[in-house]
């Protein structure tokens, strides 16, 4: 196979890569990542995006002021399913391709004084 070929396949399949998503996820409409921010001290990544239509917010978050958080310690991820879900989060914000997040049903996260609500995938489409 040529060179290029080969490059081709390789792209088209890291454009329909899927995060794992925990059972009981909802999945947000497509968007666009905005904005990554690695929260140290809380041991996540704040991910900015413009999710179109009505806000996904199965765990009661207060949506008015939650934002998306990706949890990257955890409990029951292998740290080769974060480091996938961090590859797609960082494609989908420097490529400026659509997005769509799943969203945990269960947990709202607090971090800087403020609700997130909690990643558990992400899926990046063409």
């Amino acid at each position: 196979m040529n060179r290029l070929a080969l490059q081709a396949l390789s792209c088209a399949a890291v454009f329909t890569l899927c995060g794992p998503a925990s059972a009981g996820s909802v999945l947000t409409a497509p968007g666009k990542v905005t904005a990554l921010v690695l929260s140290e001290g809380d041991n996540a990544m704040r991910i900015g995006a413009t999710i179109p239509g009505p806000a996904v917010n199965p765990a009661g978050c207060d949506i008015v002021n939650a934002g998306f958080a990706l949890q990257l310690d955890a409990p029951g991820r292998s740290a080769e399913e974060t480091r996938m879900l961090l590859n797609n989060a960082q494609l989908a914000f420097m490529t400026g391709r659509p997005v769509q997040l799943y969203v945990r049903d269960d947990l709202c996260y607090t971090m800087g004084g403020f609700p997130h609500r909690v990643v558990s995938g992400i899926v990046v489409t063409n």
